[in-house]
C-alpha cells in the first residue's frame, strides 16, 4: 500500500514538474527575446523616456517598456482583445438561443488581438529615435512595425502553449514583467526614499492575501447527502471573488482612451481640450487616476458576474434538487445569489480599490516619484497572480491523484 502511495505521489509531481519545466522554457524564450533590439533604434535616447506612470503600468499589464526589443509590446493586445471580446460575449449570451461559441471567441481574439497589435506598433514606432535620422527614416519605421507585430504574435502564441501544456497561461509572462520592474524600481533608488512605498506595499500585499485566502460560505441543503456531513455543505464566495483580474484588465481598458487621446493630442496641438486631457488622464494626475479606479470598479462587479453566474447556479440547483438553506428554488434563489456577488464584488472591489488609490495618491500629495508609487500595486498583482498560481499547482495535483479513476 506505502508503495502504492509513493507510485502515485510520484506520478502527481512528474505530471507537475513536467508542466513547470515547460513553463520555464516558455519564459526562457520570452526572456531571450525581450534582450532582441529592434533594428536600428537609438537605445540611449529611448532610456531616457520611461518615467512616466503609463509606461510602468504598461510594463505591470505585459508591455515592456525598458527595452526597445522585439517583444516590447508585451501580451497586452491580447488581454485588450480578450476584454473587448468578454464584452461581445456577454452580450450575445444574454439570447439563449444565440449563444457565441468558444472556437468562435478564440478566433475572434485572436483576429481582434492582431488588429491592437499592428495600432499598437504603429504608435510605438512612431516615438522611436533611430540612430540613423537622416536615410531611410520611413523605412526604418516599416521594419520597426514589423518586429514589433511579429514579436507579440510570437508572445501570443507563447501564451496559447504555455496555457494549455504549461502554468499560469498568459499571467507567467505578466509575472516576470511584474517581478522585473520591481528590480528595477529597487535598483534605481535609494533606501530612504523607498521606506514609505515598502511599507505601504506590506500592507496591501497582506489585504490582498486576506482576500485572496479567506470566503464566504453559504449554507446548502442537498438531497443526497443524510449523515453526519450533511450540515458541512456549503457554496464558497470568494471575498474577493475575481482575483487580481479586474486590476490588470483595468489597466489594458484604461490605456485605450489615453493611447487616443495622445495620438489626437499629435495632431490637433491647438486644441485646449485634447490638450488638456492629454495632460490630465495620466495616472499622476486626479481626473486620470479616477478613470483608473472607475475603470477598476466596473470590471470587478462585471468579472465577478461572469465567473459566478446567479442564473446558471439556480437553475444547476432546479436540476439536481438541492438548494440554499433558508431560501426557496428558482427565482428567489437567483435574487439572493445576486446580492451576495454584488455585495462581495463591491466590498473586494471598495477594499481593492482603495489600496490602489492610496498608492497612486502618492504622486499627488506627497510629491513621490511615479515608480514609487506604481511599487505597492505591483506588488498588489504579484501577490494576486502568484495565489492563482498556486491554485492551478494545486488543481494539477488533486486531478492526477484522480487521474487512474477517469
Amino acid at each position: 500500500m506505502k508503495i502504492k502511495n509513493s507510485k502515485k505521489r510520484f506520478e502527481s509531481n512528474n505530471l507537475l514538474g513536467q508542466k513547470l519545466l515547460f513553463t520555464l522554457l516558455i519564459i526562457a524564450i520570452y526572456l531571450i527575446g525581450r534582450i532582441i533590439p529592434v533594428f536600428g533604434v537609438d537605445l540611449a535616447s529611448h532610456a531616457s523616456k520611461l518615467a512616466g506612470t503609463q509606461n510602468l503600468l504598461l510594463q505591470s499589464i505585459g508591455g515592456d517598456v525598458y527595452r526597445t526589443s522585439i517583444f516590447a509590446l508585451g501580451i497586452s493586445p491580447y488581454m485588450l482583445a480578450g476584454l473587448f471580446v468578454m464584452f461581445y460575449s456577454v452580450i450575445k449570451n444574454m439570447d439563449k438561443d444565440n449563444k457565441v461559441s468558444p472556437r468562435f471567441t478564440s478566433r475572434l481574439t485572436v483576429a481582434l488581438a492582431f488588429v491592437i497589435t499592428v495600432f499598437q506598433a504603429v504608435q510605438r514606432s512612431m516615438d522611436f529615435k533611430f540612430l540613423d535620422s537622416t536615410n531611410d527614416q520611413f523605412l526604418l519605421i516599416i521594419t520597426s512595425i514589423i518586429e514589433l507585430i511579429t514579436g507579440a504574435m510570437i508572445i501570443l502564441w507563447l501564451a496559447e502553449r504555455n496555457k494549455k501544456y504549461g502554468i499560469g497561461g498568459q499571467t507567467a509572462l505578466i509575472f516576470i514583467n511584474i517581478v522585473d520592474g520591481i528590480v528595477r524600481v529597487f535598483m534605481m533608488y535609494d533606501i530612504s526614499k523607498l521606506i514609505i512605498p515598502i511599507l505601504l506595499s506590506a500592507a496591501v500585499v497582506a489585504i490582498t492575501a486576506y482576500m485572496e485566502y479567506t470566503e464566504k460560505r453559504i449554507p446548502l441543503q442537498r438531497i443526497s447527502i443524510h449523515n453526519i456531513h450533511a450540515d458541512k455543505n456549503y457554496l464558497a464566495i470568494k471575498n474577493n471573488p475575481v482575483g487580481v483580474m479586474p486590476i490588470m484588465f483595468s489597466s489594458a481598458l484604461y490605456m485605450v482612451p489615453v493611447s487616443i487621446i495622445e495620438m489626437l493630442s499629435r495632431t490637433y496641438r491647438d486644441n485646449s481640450d485634447i490638450q488638456w486631457l492629454s495632460v490630465n488622464l495620466g495616472l499622476d494626475k486626479l481626473p486620470g487616476i479616477v478613470l483608473y479606479l472607475s475603470a477598476f470598479m466596473f470590471l470587478t462587479i462585471l468579472f465577478s458576474f461572469i465567473m459566478i453566474n446567479p442564473k446558471d447556479i439556480s437553475e444547476q440547483f432546479l436540476k439536481s434538487g438541492d438548494g440554499i438553506v433558508g431560501i426557496r428554488a428558482g427565482k428567489e434563489t437567483t435574487q439572493f445569489l445576486i446580492k451576495e456577488v454584488l455585495k462581495s464584488s463591491l466590498i473586494s472591489g471598495l477594499i481593492m480599490g482603495m489600496c490602489l488609490a492610496l498608492s497612486l495618491s502618492l504622486q499627488i500629495f506627497i510629491n513621490i516619484d511615479s515608480g514609487l508609487a506604481m511599487l505597492p500595486s505591483s506588488f498588489m498583482m504579484l501577490t494576486g497572480i502568484w495565489s492563482n498560481l498556486q491554485q492551478e499547482m494545486k488543481a494539477v495535483r488533486n486531478y492526477d491523484s484522480y487521474r487512474e479513476f477517469l
